[in-house]
């Protein structure tokens, strides 16, 4: 089925102003294209301004899946995809 942008899960009406703005407006524009070259595309414009985390929500809303939840290898394989540096790992104690 395909959705505007405004109607998918973890995306919201600034996320779909970015989208609009390169173009991608429905789910099947996201699908066709892809979260990875999305992302590199957004990022072309915007540089620093757009974070792995809407990378990992791209993702997640073609899949219906709340970000967050998904698994750490999943995201850690998208940010590589998307030639973005490892994220640091958290000291603990």
């Amino acid at each position: 089925m395909d959705r505007k942008i405004s109607a998918m899960r973890n995306l919201g009406p600034t996320m779909a102003a970015n989208l609009a703005s390169i173009g991608v407006h429905t789910s099947a524009d996201l699908q066709r294209i892809g979260a990875v070259e999305t992302f590199n595309r957004l990022r072309l414009i915007q540089g620093r301004q757009i974070s792995r985390i809407a990378l990992h929500a791209m993702f997640a809303a073609l899949v219906d899946c709340d970000w967050r939840a998904l698994p750490a290898d999943i995201k850690a394989q998208l940010d590589q995809e998307a030639g973005l540096a490892p994220k640091p790992r958290r000291r603990v104690g």
